[in-house]
């Protein structure tokens, strides 16, 4: 058995076929097909659970990075997969990219809208400012419309002024996509810290407006704060 076919029993969920290439046949735990990709990895993207305990108990590199800057943490976070991110966390996996333009455990829960992964990236003290390319977990999540999202990380106590590299904020961008609930829950919590008047390059885009004007015209969110 080569690492391919062990990559195939493990996104089958076929454990005795990953013990035996293991165990009898000597595959390397830490072996990775062309792409990078690693056997833990693949668990862990398929919510193959027990199979990816078995492969720590087992020697798996659960630090390992492929060359796009995923890691066994992020790859069950993309998933969904609670229960795998919890044994991995526990395991010790760094909740933290491990490069600035990798997408970082909290970023990819904030993109996805896994609000229990979210709070459980907080609670292991992931870094609720990080940016990925520029674009912070609160930006993403406003964007996206995940309002449970955005209140966890605003009770973390994220950068509610934080800029994407066209100077937005996670408010103007949840305007602009007309996510009403979150421009709301973004004032009524942060209204004493927010920069209403932050000039942006999209704001030159929108009649030089500024958040706080284009909330008032389009989406009428001041009278909730």
């Amino acid at each position: 058995m080569d690492i391919d076919a062990l990559l195939d029993a493990v996104e089958d969920g076929d454990f005795e076929g990953v013990q035996q290439a293991i165990e009898n046949d000597g595959i390397d735990p830490n072996d990775t097909d062309e792409d990078g990709f690693s056997p833990l990895m693949l668990a862990c993207h398929s919510g193959q659970g027990a199979i990816g305990e078995f492969l720590l108990e087992k020697g798996a590199n659960l630090h390992y990075t492929a060359s796009d800057g995923s890691d066994a943490l992020l790859c069950a976070v993309q998933g969904g997969f609670v229960d795998i991110c919890t044994t991995l966390l526990n395991a010790k996996a760094s909740v933290n990219a491990s490069n600035p333009d990798a997408f970082s455990p909290l970023y990819s829960a904030s993109q996805e809208g896994h609000k229990d992964i979210v709070k459980m990236m907080i609670k292991m003290k992931a870094d609720v400012n990080a940016q990925c390319q520029g674009v912070s977990s609160l930006f993403i999540a406003a964007q996206e419309n995940h309002i449970s999202v955005v209140q966890a990380l605003l009770s973390a106590d994220c950068d509610v002024n934080a800029t994407n590299p066209s100077l937005a904020t996670a408010l103007f961008i949840a305007v602009q996509k007309g996510n009403t609930s979150v421009v709301k829950s973004i004032i009524k919590r942060k209204k004493k810290t927010l920069h209403f008047e932050q000039p942006t390059k999209q704001v030159r885009c929108v009649r030089a407006r500024a958040p706080v004007c284009v909330c008032r015209s389009a989406c009428n969110c001041l009278c909730a704060c």
